[in-house]
């Protein structure tokens, strides 16, 4: 299944859009949440690291959204 096929499915059940590190766990992982790849596992762990230090307390959607897209743009 492509990328796009699986993106506008996970939006259908999910009933909302998806970040693109979430997207990024999502399609590399195994069904039982272990990673394919352990550069996978490490990618994760960074961008989740980073995600944190940059949005700090604030919790808007937005914000976390835009921040999300920063971070895996800047990892990949």
């Amino acid at each position: 299944m492509s990328y796009a096929r699986r993106r506008a499915k996970f939006v259908e059940e999910l009933e909302r859009e998806l970040g693109e590190v979430e997207f990024y766990r999502m399609t590399h992982t195994h069904h039982d949440g272990s990673f394919i790849r352990e550069e996978s596992r490490d990618m994760m762990d960074r961008a989740t690291t980073l995600i944190i230090e940059y949005i700090g307390e604030s919790s808007s959607f937005a914000e976390h959204s835009h921040v999300e897209a920063e971070v895996f743009t800047e990892l990949i």
